[in-house]
């Protein structure tokens, strides 16, 4: 593989990565609603919860775009898609799931 195709595989495989984390972040926040918290539970610390998730999110968020940033800028397409690479296997550290 050329250089120059070898970064657009690991930035592509980097931009599903960093989809995938932003998808479950957000998931994980919104899941989460303070007014059911069980009585006893102290509703701050599920709104600090959930305030963090979101901080999380946002930050894969940049890391997203960043990588999209990279490939535009060595002239690959840009990456929105998740895990249908042949190689993902060997490339992703753990798989898409919503729980």
């Amino acid at each position: 593989m050329r250089p120059r195709d070898e970064t657009i595989f690991w930035l592509s495989a980097a931009a599903e990565i960093e989809h995938a984390l932003m998808v479950q972040y957000l998931f994980a926040a919104y899941s989460i609603d303070p007014q059911t918290v069980p009585t006893g539970s102290p509703q701050n610390e599920a709104r600090d919860v959930k305030s963090r998730l979101l901080q999380i999110a946002r930050e894969e968020m940049g890391h997203f775009i960043t990588v999209q940033n990279l490939l535009h800028a060595v002239g690959g397409a840009l990456h929105f898609g998740r895990q249908f690479s042949p190689f993902e296997a060997a490339i992703q550290p753990f798989r898409y799931r919503l729980e």
